[in-house]
């Protein structure tokens, strides 16, 4: 999951889902696995985005 635009002004909060993640991010691994830069930008994914407050 991804969450984009959290911070108040900072644009409409987003929520992305990505299908099987570990295919579709670089993996850098650290002592954790972090998962970064999306590979494919035709990846399938959900989008939920949170209504405007206008």
């Amino acid at each position: 999951m991804i969450a984009s635009h959290l911070k108040k002004g900072a644009g409409k909060p987003t929520l992305r889902l990505v299908n099987d993640p570990v295919h579709r991010f670089e993996v850098e691994p650290p002592t954790d696995v972090r998962l970064k830069g999306v590979r494919d930008l035709s990846v399938e994914s959900t989008v939920y985005e949170w209504p405007g407050t206008e």
